[in-house]
C-alpha cells in the first residue's frame, strides 16, 4: 500500500497517520508512556495537549542543537518553540500510538475593529494546530502551544487611530480598487438614505444633528491617517494612496475590456505575467505600473504621480507598433 492509499481501517488518506522513517527511538518511547492505559483518540489527544502545554514553553527565541533531529531537539533539549513546533510535535507523537492527525496553519485573529464591523487578520496572528480524526465525530481542534509571555497592553489612542486608519484604507479599496456594480449601487442608496434622513429634519438645529456625527467620524479619520504617518515616519498618506490605486484601477479596467480580468485571488504580477503571455500592447507599462503600486501600497514609498498617470494611460491606450 503506497502513502496516499486510503487507511483499510478508517478509510483516511495513509498519509494522516504515516511517521518520518528517522523518527527518534525516544520521540515514539515517550508517545507511548504518555497514553499507556489510555483509550480513545479523544483521550490520547488530551493527555498530549496538555503535556506539551505544561511542560514545554512557548517562544521567538529560537535555539538549535543539530546533533539531533528537529522534533528530538524541541521535545528533549530546547523544551520551547513556536506553535509550529508545538503543532508537529503533537501530530506524530499521536501518529505514533495509532491516531491519524493533520498539523493546520492559519490565523488565529483576536482584534475586532469596531470602526469597520470586522475583524482584522494581521500577519503576527499566523498560528499552527492539530486537527485529530475521531470515529463518529470528524476532524476536531486541539491547540497544544501554551499561552505565551504577556504582551504589554497596547495604548487605547494608538489602538483607536490605528483601527481608524485601518478602516480608511479598506474603504479605499473597497471602493477604489474593487469598485464593482454592486457596491456602486450600495453607496448610492446609502447616500441617497442619508440624503433624505437629513432633509425630512423639521430644522435646521435638527439637520446639523444629522450631520454632525458622520462629518466627525470623517474628519477624525482623516487626522488617524495623518498622525499614523507622522508615526510610520512618513510613507504614503490616504491621498497619495487614492491616485495610486486609482491609476492602477483604470488599468486593471482597461485590461478588462480587452478581456483580461484578473481572477479571484489573482495577484497584480500574475497579472501581468498573463498580459505579456498574450501579447496585449499594455503589458509591459502595466508590469511597470503593477510595481510602483506594490511599492506605495504594500511598501509605504511615495512614487512619482505623473509617471504613474503615464503608465496608466499608456495601458489604456497602447501606443501604436
Amino acid at each position: 500500500m503506497s502513502a496516499s492509499d486510503p487507511n483499510p481501517a478508517t478509510g483516511l488518506d495513509a498519509r494522516l497517520a504515516a511517521l518520518p522513517r528517522d523518527l527518534p527511538p525516544r520521540v515514539a518511547e515517550l508517545a507511548k508512556k504518555l497514553t499507556a492505559g489510555v483509550s480513545g483518540p479523544y483521550n490520547k489527544a488530551r493527555i498530549v495537549e496538555r503535556y506539551l502545554q505544561t511542560r514545554l514553553k512557548y517562544t521567538l527565541d529560537l535555539k538549535r542543537d543539530t546533533r539531533y533531529e528537529p522534533l528530538e531537539d524541541f521535545l528533549f533539549v530546547q523544551k520551547a518553540g513556536h506553535c509550529a513546533y508545538f503543532a508537529s510535535a503533537m501530530a506524530i507523537l499521536l501518529r505514533v500510538v495509532g491516531v491519524p492527525t493533520r498539523s493546520v496553519n492559519g490565523f488565529l485573529a483576536q482584534e475586532w475593529n469596531g470602526y469597520g464591523h470586522y475583524l482584522a487578520v494581521r500577519q503576527g496572528d499566523a498560528h499552527s494546530w492539530v486537527e485529530v480524526w475521531i470515529d463518529g465525530v470528524g476532524w476536531t481542534t486541539f491547540d497544544p502551544t501554551p499561552v505565551g509571555p504577556p504582551a504589554s497592553a497596547p495604548n487605547a489612542v494608538w489602538t483607536l487611530l490605528r483601527q481608524m486608519t485601518d478602516t480608511l484604507e479598506l474603504a479605499w479599496f473597497k471602493y477604489v480598487i474593487e469598485y464593482d456594480l454592486g457596491k456602486q449601487t450600495d453607496l448610492v442608496n446609502g447616500v441617497r438614505e442619508f440624503g433624505a434622513g437629513v432633509f425630512r429634519a423639521a430644522s435646521l438645529k435638527e439637520r446639523a444633528k444629522k450631520i454632525a456625527p458622520p462629518l466627525g467620524v470623517i474628519t477624525a479619520i482623516f487626522a488617524a491617517a495623518w498622525l499614523l504617518r507622522r508615526r510610520r515616519g512618513g510613507g504614503v498618506g490616504p491621498i497619495r494612496l487614492q491616485h495610486v490605486e486609482s491609476a492602477y484601477g483604470r488599468a486593471l479596467r482597461a485590461l478588462e475590456k480587452r478581456g483580461l480580468s484578473r481572477g479571484a485571488g489573482e495577484t497584480g504580477r500574475e497579472l501581468a505575467a498573463r498580459a505579456h503571455a498574450s501579447s496585449d500592447p499594455g503589458a509591459a507599462p502595466f508590469s511597470a505600473l503593477v510595481e510602483l503600486y506594490y511599492t506605495a501600497r504594500f511598501g509605504g514609498q511615495s512614487v512619482p504621480s505623473a509617471e504613474l498617470d503615464r503608465l496608466a494611460a499608456a495601458v489604456v491606450r497602447p501606443p501604436e507598433k
